[in-house]
């Protein structure tokens, strides 16, 4: 997941993007709101913006009137970081659609437990087991049959783009509909949502993506794979129809 970070103090920026890239995002870093908004307009993926108050050509609140007047920005979540601790300055940001307002200088556990807040990071990458059986009126043979097959795929195309990108190809092109079927059906919104932002499915199913978006879309799906191998360890032990891979 891709973090911008609109921070004019060279100090503070280097701490927010030492900070987040330990925990695994993605940073952007830029100086000032105007700065931001051209990266916003011309950078696929960003999720989330961390922005300061006071900041040259563009300030933090009147970048943050922005981002919530487009109709193409105005779903990412803004969380303001800034010293300006007034409860005019507060009041405004909130009113104007900021998510959380963080006073510098900023605790980094508080840091990435907001972040994650903000991202729904541990409700986004796979739904809960029961709440999917439940709404889809499968049992657990048919799940576990289900998310394995799609769980090969998502390896299969994991390789696929990782050795496309190693031989510096450009464009390859992806079964669209497949992947968003499976996501759908298994409650991997994180994919569903970066097909949305990817410009959805295409009415042949297929999609030829450049290499910008490969790089972006196999964060997903190995975030996906991570999960899905914590969380469903005997699924993969016992392979699709309870037979034990292990023993063919």
């Amino acid at each position: 997941m891709s973090i911008l970070v609109v921070e004019d103090d060279k100090i503070t920026g280097k701490i927010l993007k030492l900070n987040l890239k330990k925990h695994g995002y993605d940073v952007i870093w830029v100086e000032n709101g105007k700065e931001a908004l051209d990266t916003l307009h011309s950078t696929l993926g960003i999720e989330l913006i961390i922005a300061d108050i006071m900041m040259p050509e563009l300030s933090g609140l009147e970048l943050l009137r922005e981002i919530k007047n487009s109709p193409e920005l105005s779903k990412i979540p803004v969380i303001m970081s800034t010293s300006r601790q007034d409860s005019d300055s507060v009041k405004e940001a909130i009113q104007n659609g900021c998510l959380f307002y963080l006073i510098k200088p900023i605790n980094a556990g508080v840091l990435i437990e907001k972040v994650k807040e903000a991202l729904g990071h541990n409700a986004s990458i796979l739904q809960d087991k029961e709440k999917i059986m439940l709404r889809t009126n499968m049992d657990e043979r048919a799940y576990r049959t289900i998310s394995i097959e799609y769980y090969n795929h998502i390896k299969e195309l994991i390789e696929t783009i990782s050795e496309n990108l190693d031989n510096e190809k450009k464009d390859i092109q992806v079964d669209i509909r497949k992947i968003e079927a499976g996501a759908n059906v298994l409650g991997a919104d994180h994919i569903a949502k970066r097909i949305k932002q990817m410009g959805g499915v295409p009415d042949q199913g297929k999609r030829v993506l450049s290499a910008r978006e490969q790089n972006i879309f196999l964060r997903d799906l190995k975030e996906f794979c991570n999960v899905f191998e914590k969380e469903f360890q005997s699924y993969l032990q016992i392979g699709i129809g309870g037979i034990d891979s292990k023993a063919s």
